[in-house]
């Protein structure tokens, strides 16, 4: 009786391991355990355990976004004058974008960027959004659009001719670039999350000045979804920190699918 109670333990405590629990090797009933066996029990225990923390990382998550229409303010006079906006999933979370852009008009300096954000319960209601305060940077607007870790960051290395900044007239491409949200997650992580992003429908402004006067204003509608990291995305991080990652291996991507091109003009 005694036996089967301590093998029907190990059962559970094991079964807790591949569930999801760690179990400390204290917890496990060695004694009177042949040493071939325990020694065997003690491997599983701390393989077992391993997969578990390994498990945890993979169920974290982070954040995606999802654009549902991008191109230039309409009602507004300035130099952006076309903006051909098409993107595509590519994998089963991840949202890649090819963007083809005219300006028809430099400016010396920026003196001004203006983000403007609202949120909306619904795409379709103007009734259900409630405006967000305005995020004003009055000095290095340079310095912030190239900064990194910001949402934009892979477009302006991808974009094709290189901008300077001010941005200068000329025609401007990107292709294969994606929107990470990374530095913002991480940001609204420290600040325990007070801001809510998922669950609503986005409208987003950004506007370049050059003292009064507007030089380019794009304008977006998105939504923000909360994915689960992939073991793919733990390989990548595992193998820039030069461990092995042989425990883990990488999704094969799903062939890319089309999504509707957004708003172009």
């Amino acid at each position: 009786m005694a036996r089967a109670t301590k093998a029907l333990r190990v059962v559970a405590l094991l079964t807790s391991l591949q569930h999801g629990g760690a179990v400390s090797l204290s917890d496990i009933p060695i004694i009177g355990v042949r040493w071939p066996r325990r020694q065997c029990l003690l491997r599983t225990v701390e393989a077992l355990n391993k997969r578990v923390c390994l498990q945890a990382q993979i169920k974290g998550t982070h954040l995606e976004l999802r654009p549902i229409a991008v191109g230039r303010c309409e009602h507004l006079q300035h130099a952006l004058v076309k903006t051909a906006v098409t993107y595509r999933m590519s994998g089963r979370t991840r949202v890649v974008m090819d963007v083809d852009v005219t300006v028809n008009q430099s400016v010396k300096q920026y003196t001004q960027m203006l983000i403007e954000l609202t949120k909306c319960k619904d795409v379709v209601s103007d009734n259900s959004c409630t405006p967000s305060s305005p995020v004003v940077q009055r000095e290095g607007v340079c310095a912030a659009i190239h900064a990194p870790l910001m949402p934009w960051t892979d477009l302006i290395n991808k974009i094709h001719p290189t901008p300077r900044c001010p941005i200068l007239e000329g025609n401007y491409k990107a292709h294969n670039f994606s929107i990470d949200m990374t530095g913002v997650d991480s940001l609204l992580s420290k600040e325990t999350k007070t801001q809510q992003l998922e669950g609503f429908v986005w409208r987003a402004r950004m506007l370049f000045f050059e003292h009064e006067a507007i030089h380019l204003c794009f304008e977006a509608i998105f939504e923000f979804v909360r994915v689960r990291n992939s073991a793919g995305r733990l390989a990548d991080r595992v193998d820039k920190r030069g461990q092995a990652s042989s425990t883990v291996q990488p999704r094969r991507a799903r062939p890319e699918s089309t999504v509707a091109p957004a708003v172009a003009s």
